[in-house]
């Protein structure tokens, strides 16, 4: 892994290899104009996480629009008829995989990344 191109570029200034640990330092403090869309991919992942907010605030309209049905199903299962106990399931499975598709798309654009060290 190269940290400084072998050719550098016309007037003596050296080119930073995207691969190298320096390399965001280097396009942070760069005289070029910086861009969100262009260097990070940032304005895709603000969409991807202002839609999944969206589909998410939707889906919880449409729990609390139908809140009787599912009422209504989950007395029918009480009583003994079971066909239709996945429905509970299947909700709550959508429901987790839209609002953890959000809320990693949130942390991802705040900037806040896991650590990857271990505690000993």
């Amino acid at each position: 892994m190269a940290i400084v191109d072998d050719d550098p570029p016309a007037g003596g200034l050296i080119s930073i290899s995207p691969n190298s640990p320096y390399y965001g330092l280097a396009k942070f403090y760069s005289p070029e104009p910086f861009s969100w869309r262009d260097d990070f991919g940032l304005s895709w992942k603000v969409g991807q996480l202002l839609a999944l907010g969206a589909l998410s605030i939707y889906l919880y309209l449409l729990l609390l629009r139908f809140e009787h049905l599912l009422v209504k199903i989950a007395v029918q299962v009480q009583q003994g008829d079971h066909s239709a106990f996945l429905v509970p399931i299947v909700i709550s499975l959508v429901f987790s995989l839209v609002h953890g598709g959000f809320t990693s798309r949130f942390w991802e654009v705040a900037g806040i990344q896991p650590s990857n060290s271990k505690e000993k």
